[in-house]
């Protein structure tokens, strides 16, 4: 039987593109693909090929593409995408604080994506899978947003600055508490003929004289094709499950925690209504929303400085674009 973690692992996008790196590889191997002309060196010998120096990455002095070389800064980036620890500086530490056999692990670990991964570019694989473009346009994402973001930080200020922007964001909605009983017209009309509004009328008079409360009524009446009792709920929602006609309804009756009113029309048919609260429409005091607002700011930050960083490295490019891509160049082309 697996694991929960097991199924995750095994769902991982990042497993199913190692495999099939790992598999292109040896096709590449198999048919003589590989152009240095070498021996490919087995995984297990990945990290006795190279030395390991005292910074903890992988050198040998080379500096060839057929050399791969690994860094502290590039393994500790590499630890730190993999784990999805938050800081390059929890990387670091669980790193220097791993036994030999873990520190050698995570080397080979490196060594063998690299490898997958120059062989696969060497194939044109990112140019033409969509998948490896996706993943390796989300990995740099992941570094540009990476770079400064232990230094973003939001200020009480900013916090205060930001409630009485978002007012009518941060203002909670009326909410109501009721329960219903529900008489369906044509069930009235298809076993005895007459009119449900009488019906409804009858049944209004039952619920008041026997003075059925908020969950006793729920084996009366026809089946709902929503729920039978509202509790916390905002007009909104009530006006998704009955329509306008009964949202208003809903609104304008007064509160009553033991008589029953109706009969109330909704796209439905007939409902009995028993009102037994409103919370009217209020805006959290600043302790309340100041750690939600904190995080949002702290998101918005995050994503302006991944946009700013983003338009640094377009801004290294020269971008050219075909004629008549642009809607404004094909609304002026000539026909």
């Amino acid at each position: 039987m697996l694991t929960p973690s097991s199924k995750r692992i095994l769902r991982s996008p990042a497993l199913h593109f190692m495999l099939a790196g790992g598999m292109l590889f040896g096709l590449a191997v198999l048919f003589g693909l590989d152009r240095s002309g070498a021996s490919p060196v087995p995984e297990s010998t990945a990290s006795s090929a190279t030395s390991q120096g005292p910074s903890g990455g992988v050198t040998d002095g080379k500096d060839d593409p057929g050399t791969i070389r690994v860094e502290r800064a590039d393994l500790i980036a590499y630890i730190q995408s993999r784990t999805r620890m938050a800081l390059a500086a929890e990387a670091e530490q669980a790193f220097d604080s791993a036994t030999e056999a873990v520190r050698r692990d995570w080397i080979d670990r490196y060594v063998r994506e690299e490898a997958l991964v120059r062989e696969a570019r060497s194939l044109g694989l990112d140019r033409s899978d969509e998948l490896i473009r996706r993943r390796l346009v989300q990995q740099m994402e992941f570094l540009v947003e990476d770079v400064g973001s232990s230094a973003l930080a939001v200020s009480d200020a900013e916090i205060a600055a930001a409630y009485r922007q978002r007012e009518q964001e941060l203002r909670e909605p009326e909410t109501v508490r009721f329960a219903h009983v529900f008489v369906r017209e044509e069930r009235v009309r298809e076993e005895t003929g007459g009119r449900a509004e009488a019906e409804a009328r009858s049944l209004l008079a039952r619920l008041n004289r026997e003075r059925v409360g908020f969950d006793g009524a729920l084996a009366l009446g026809d089946r709902f094709l929503y729920d039978r009792s509202y509790v916390d709920r905002t007009l909104a929602e009530v006006r998704s499950h009955f329509g306008e006609s009964m949202a208003e309804t809903v609104a304008s009756i007064p509160v009553d925690a033991v008589r029953w009113t109706g009969p109330h029309r909704s796209e439905h048919g007939l409902h009995l209504v028993l009102l037994t609260a409103r919370s009217p429409s209020r805006l959290p005091p600043l302790a309340e929303v100041a750690d939600s607002l904190r995080e949002s700011l702290l998101r918005e930050k995050r994503e302006q400085m991944l946009e700013r960083g983003i338009d640094g490295i377009l801004s290294r490019y020269a971008i050219e674009v075909e004629p008549g891509l642009r809607s404004d160049e094909a609304a002026n082309e000539i026909p």
